[in-house]
């Protein structure tokens, strides 16, 4: 079979695993079309059924925070009881808490840590979850699916930290809390009240991640935003580095602007002539200047707000160093208020159910 004209176009070269006959054969195909390619070949001449492996190479980024301390009062009396992170949403066949659709998303895209910024009083309600298995009766009624996914569930505790927040100081002092996680690493940020949809085969994580990759800097994600709307957000501005309007140096950041100072001041200009206005999208690449300079600010108590904002943070790091804005090819999705969750349950299971 190794001496076949067409399979050595297809591959760099193969190896047999296992002897006496039980064993396998790994080819290392040239590019995604030839692995395909070989696939087809395989079953069709041979009758030899081929199966996909994909290695992928270590990213620089494996480490993630998810901040989700907090009572949830916009969600209240749901949050009397459950943790919003914990309310459910429909992706595909099965009917999961939003955390799980997060923590799904982050090991897919390759993290091995993921730390949790939580309360005191929730950490017995993540290890129940998390920690204690089904009990066998219950684990016995579950099909061989449902029983895989439940296996799965208890694997991936083994990637999560938990950081206790004692105060609630804001955004800003809840990453800071996880200073030791990160230790002087590039970290992963996403916010446990939004879940993610692609638009693409490639996950919003997944797609900042690469966008990091390309540049080694504070990266931020980025959506579209109505102008109407910019009150609502942090807004970015600045100049698209690269002719797919994906890539933008930011030179300007400013939280929850009114229409009219980002009229003046924080219009994206487009290479059809047009101004547009970009929101960050809800996950960011913090470097291990972001989080000096949080602790520069707890240091010396300087707070916006009655908080520690992440953004004041991320502003002195753009001065000094730069900041990349993504734009994400996908969409997020918010389930910290009513209004807002209830778009999320129709729109996300309705997404998930095209795909």
């Amino acid at each position: 079979v190794l001496e076949y004209d067409h399979i050595k176009k297809l591959t760099y070269g193969a190896k047999g695993v296992g002897s006496h006959g039980d064993g396998t054969v790994q080819f290392l195909a040239k590019d995604e079309r030839a692995q395909t390619e070989l696939i087809y070949y395989m079953k069709r001449k041979w009758g030899m059924q081929a199966y996909k492996f994909t290695i992928k190479p270590q990213r620089k980024v494996r480490k993630a925070i998810i901040p989700v301390a907090g009572f949830g009062t916009r969600v209240f009396p749901a949050s009397r009881k459950i943790k919003k992170e914990f309310f459910p949403v429909v992706e595909g066949d099965l009917i999961k808490p939003a955390i799980l659709v997060l923590l799904e998303e982050l090991d897919r895209a390759g993290i091995e840590k993921i730390c949790l910024v939580i309360g005191e009083e929730e950490k017995a309600f993540y290890d129940e979850y998390f920690s204690v298995p089904l009990p066998p009766d219950h684990y016995q009624k579950l099909t061989g699916k449902m029983q895989e996914y439940e296996d799965y569930i208890m694997r991936l505790n083994q990637k999560l930290h938990f950081v206790i927040q004692q105060e609630r100081k804001g955004l800003g002092h809840a990453v800071w809390q996880c200073n030791e996680f990160a230790n002087g690493q590039p970290v992963l940020l996403i916010l446990g009240d939004t879940i993610y949809q692609s638009n693409t085969e490639v996950s919003c994580v997944e797609q900042l991640l690469d966008a990091y990759e390309k540049t080694d800097r504070l990266t931020i994600g980025l959506a579209e935003v109505p102008i109407e709307q910019v009150g609502r957000y942090g807004i970015l501005a600045g100049k698209w580095e690269d002719s797919d309007e994906r890539l933008m140096e930011v030179g300007k950041i400013l939280e929850k602007p009114s229409p009219e100072v980002a009229k003046e001041n924080l219009g994206v200009l487009m290479k059809d002539g047009t101004s547009k206005y970009y929101m960050v999208f809800g996950n960011y690449v913090l470097t291990p200047e972001v989080f000096c300079k949080l602790g520069e600010n707890i240091a010396q108590k300087r707070m916006t707000g009655g908080e520690y904002q992440l953004t004041d943070a991320l502003e002195a790091v753009r001065k000094d160093k730069g900041m990349i804005g993504y734009r994400i090819d996908g969409r997020a999705y918010d389930i910290g208020n009513p209004e807002a969750y209830r778009r999320t349950v129709a729109q996300f299971a309705l997404l998930k159910g095209e795909q």
